[in-house]
């Protein structure tokens, strides 16, 4: 086996056996998420904030922005719930949210966001995940309701 081979194989074993160790009370976790948004349907981008307060609690900032004919932002505090599983590397979740929703183009107003979701997480290193959710929120700027689905998801544990 060549020196290159064996050199590759290393980092893949490595890699793969990295400890997928939970947060630490104290870890900072920055995801940005893209997707889309229905009722109205926009383009969805959609970063977070979180502060790792326990090995299944956190809580931080959420901004959802839709982007379409007309603009929709949400900006809100959140707290996310994470179930411990059998298997270190996949991580499901609830989440809530209460902010500022603030709308143009979708009914011109600025109103009260209340959101819940859930989804889950795929650890791809120990600070590296995956993941996508379905985000239930209320907001009467938009007629009351809209779903959002950050279809992919990437969270950077520092």
């Amino acid at each position: 086996m060549s020196p290159m081979k064996k050199l590759f194989i290393s980092i893949v074993i490595l890699a793969s056996t990295a400890a997928h160790a939970a947060p630490r009370p104290g870890d900072w976790i920055g995801s940005l998420g893209l997707g889309l948004t229905i009722s109205p349907e926009t383009f969805l981008l959609s970063p977070q904030l979180e502060y790792v307060h326990n090995q299944n609690l956190s809580y931080g900032a959420l901004i959802q922005l839709g982007l379409a004919s007309g603009t929709l932002v949400t900006i809100s505090g959140d707290a996310r719930y994470t179930f411990s599983t059998n298997n270190a590397k996949l991580h499901p979740f609830v989440e809530g949210a209460l902010g500022l929703a603030i709308a143009s183009g979708f009914g011109n107003n600025v109103g009260v966001h209340i959101m819940f979701g859930g989804g889950i997480d795929y650890d791809l290193t120990s600070d590296i995940s995956v993941g996508t959710a379905f985000k239930f929120n209320f907001a009467p700027p938009v007629d009351n309701f809209f779903l959002s689905w950050p279809i992919g998801t990437l969270r950077i544990r520092f």
